[in-house]
């Protein structure tokens, strides 16, 4: 019984007994025998009636956390489908650059062979520069693939806090 129920119940108990010593005192026996009858129905209906009123709350407040964590739920389902995309977007895109840099390392190769009949010195330029520039699409590279480490990982804590979650939700309720 909530603490509503039980304050109301003692008020109508303290009101019921005073009515009664009410009548009691102003009319005969029989007269307070009927009264207290008629009282002690009225007071049990109330109570039942407080009675349903908390349990209609109580059943009230359990239907709304059960929407809430369903509507919780159906959110982190649309954020981890979210993340997987933009992993597969992240894949695809690597693999792009990784394409691209192997097609711009091997056309430097081919425009510095046919540049290679020129003087030694000219050579050597071009072939510290050439490496210069490999050094740099290197790093690039491992940069990006530092990144897609990073989002992949953020993507795997991600998805284990969700599950984490909800299961701590489920297991609270008993579900």
């Amino acid at each position: 019984m909530s603490l509503k129920t039980r304050l109301i119940y003692k008020h109508t108990q303290a009101e019921s007994a005073e009515v009664k010593r009410q009548i009691c005192f102003s009319s005969s026996e029989a007269v307070c025998s009927s009264h207290y009858v008629l009282l002690s129905f009225r007071l049990e209906s109330e109570i039942t009636q407080t009675q349903d009123l908390t349990e209609d709350d109580e059943w009230e407040k359990e239907n709304t956390t059960t929407v809430e964590r369903e509507r919780t739920l159906q959110e982190q389902e649309e954020e981890i489908a979210r993340l997987e995309r933009k992993n597969e977007t992240l894949v695809h895109g690597i693999g792009e650059l990784q394409k691209k840099l192997t097609r711009k390392s091997q056309k430097a190769t081919k425009c510095e062979q046919g540049h290679l009949k020129g003087p030694l010195e000219d050579s050597k330029v071009k072939l510290q520069q050439l490496e210069a520039s490999c050094a740099d699409q290197e790093k690039e590279l491992a940069k990006i693939m530092e990144d897609y480490a990073h989002v992949a990982q953020l993507c795997k804590d991600q998805v284990f806090c969700i599950k984490v979650q909800f299961l701590g939700n489920g297991t609270e309720k008993g579900l």
